[in-house]
């Protein structure tokens, strides 16, 4: 009663807007897309795209491929970027100090690992090292955001000492530096259990072949822990499988020479990969038999 018969005929007669949900009657209204201005239109729209494809997905895979590479330097410790082998030899190769305990700190669905070191005295190395196992990295929840992340997380469990741990056993670690001042070390791999798996991208932006490798790095068994080879040894033969100055003294696999300091009293020029027992020393006008003897030793080898 409140509107009057000229407003409801204008009411009647108004044509109210299409709904925003068909934009494509909407664009035939205002686009002549009939004849030659549909196909401008079109080849303007499949150029646009086709351009930004070709500057957008090869930087793509250049970020793929240098953050594989950079990874590998990391887990290597600067060693490789995966474009060559790791050499044949039981070297333990740790990854750049903090490297998988921070990923695993920030993104496992556990408490935080901590590591700890003994020593007898404080003018003394340290003698035993381990680290609190709180949870299994290959099982545990991660809240990665992409597949880069996914890639630390898998090389990071692989490299794990705990490997193996019955739960709420401690993790074993390794010394980086005869019993040093460095942290107990749970995460490395041999030298010879690194293996690089690579993939070349071939796409015509890449004029440097390196630029299009995918690196995708491997540990067949990590150093050290239930799951690696020297966790089978005994201090008669541990040496064999990882160099003495990866022990801490009292380990129980710690080889036996280590453990009761036979070699540390040795005057020697130079240690052979840091095995105490393995020397270059200075024996002129004596012989190496008399040499050994003279530190209650037995010489097995000379050259």
């Amino acid at each position: 009663s409140m509107v009057s018969r000229s407003e409801i005929r204008i009411l009647s007669e108004y044509k109210f807007p299409r709904p925003v949900y068909e934009p494509f009657r909407g664009i035939k209204e205002w686009l002549p897309l009939d004849g030659m201005w549909r196909y401008r239109i079109w080849c303007r729209i499949v150029s646009v795209v086709l351009l930004a494809a070709v500057f957008v997905f090869p930087r793509t895979l250049k970020v793929r491929s240098l953050h594989s590479r950079a990874l590998a330097l990391c887990v290597t410790s600067g060693l490789s970027d995966g474009s060559r082998p790791m050499p044949n030899s039981t070297r333990v190769i740790y990854p750049v100090e903090g490297l998988c305990l921070s990923f695993v700190k920030a993104y496992a669905d556990m408490p935080e690992p901590i590591c700890g070191a003994w020593r007898l005295s404080d003018d003394m190395p340290y003698t035993r090292g381990a680290c609190t196992n709180t949870g299994d990295l290959r099982t545990v929840g991660w809240n990665l955001v992409s597949s880069i992340d996914e890639d630390s997380r898998r090389v990071c469990s692989e490299l794990w000492f705990g490997q193996g741990a019955a739960a709420g056993e401690a993790v074993p670690a390794l010394s980086l530096d005869n019993g040093g001042d460095a942290p107990p070390m749970m995460f490395g791999c041999r030298a010879k259990d690194l293996r690089f798996e690579s993939q070349h991208v071939h796409w015509i932006f890449f004029f440097h072949q390196r630029l299009a490798i995918n690196v995708k790095v491997r540990c067949l068994r990590p150093a050290f822990g239930p799951a690696s080879e020297a966790w089978a040894t005994t201090p008669l033969n541990s040496s064999r499988i990882l160099q003495p100055k990866n022990f801490y003294q009292f380990d129980p696999r710690s080889p036996i020479e280590v453990q009761v300091g036979a070699c540390s009293r040795l005057r020697s020029v130079m240690r052979c990969g840091e095995d105490p027992c393995f020397v270059i020393a200075d024996i002129t006008n004596t012989s190496c038999k008399a040499f050994c003897e003279a530190h209650d030793l037995i010489c097995t080898e000379a050259f």
